[in-house]
């Protein structure tokens, strides 16, 4: 796992467009995926810090994400969704409480500054094991075609219409028309260290499969 400065210093570019997804409304926004007693999931919205080298989130102690992290660390973050364009930033790992108070303190002066506040909580360290990026564009533009030529060997799916607008491009291994929604995203994954980036044009490659 690497914490953030790392993974800044590994690819920087990815890592300045998540910040930038992070931070796009001043506080940090993101939902935070915490995994239950029972094992089920359990999504939040959280306001993530990037100081310090790292990648933070204050949790009231009165929530059950408190108690999911600390019996089991394993997260997901995504950053809130942009209002213009369907870029998206995604992060996973593991979180560790942070309990050494100089780097509360410095974590929480970062906080503050953006407008916003806590009290009666813990700090948690997210580390990171994958990333994802995906660069969608302005909304209305028929990345699908783009996505297909991208990839050779990727065949259009003939049968889309709606949400694929009839140019998807699809795995082979798959059908087309079942029964179910045409096409649902999916990304294709190329492992890089401990960390994975999805890419999508130009940063990652964001395409969609006909199920």
């Amino acid at each position: 796992m690497k914490r953030w400065s790392e993974f800044a210093d590994e690819k920087p570019d990815m890592a300045e467009a998540g910040q930038a997804l992070i931070y796009q409304f001043r506080v940090g926004l993101g939902y935070l995926a915490t995994v239950r007693k029972d094992g089920g999931p359990r999504v939040h919205p959280v306001c993530p810090v990037i100081a310090h080298g790292g990648l933070y989130v204050f949790i009231g102690n009165q929530s059950p994400k408190v108690h999911d992290l600390l019996r089991d660390g394993r997260f997901a973050l995504h950053a809130f969704p942009h209002p213009e364009v369907d870029d998206e930033f995604y992060v996973s790992g593991r979180a560790r409480r942070v309990d050494d108070q100089m780097v509360r303190q410095v974590v929480y002066e970062a906080y503050t500054a953006t407008g916003a506040f806590t009290s009666n909580d813990t700090l948690f360290e997210l580390w990171l094991e994958r990333a994802l990026h995906g660069l969608a564009g302005s909304r209305g533009v028929r990345l699908t075609d783009r996505a297909a030529k991208a990839q050779p060997g990727v065949s259009p799916c003939p049968t889309n219409e709606g949400l694929c607008g009839g140019s998807a491009p699809h795995n082979p291994s798959f059908g087309c028309g079942r029964g179910r929604p045409d096409c649902l995203p999916t990304w294709q994954s190329n492992p890089f260290l401990p960390l994975a980036e999805y890419y999508s044009l130009p940063h990652t490659i964001w395409t969609l499969f006909c199920p």
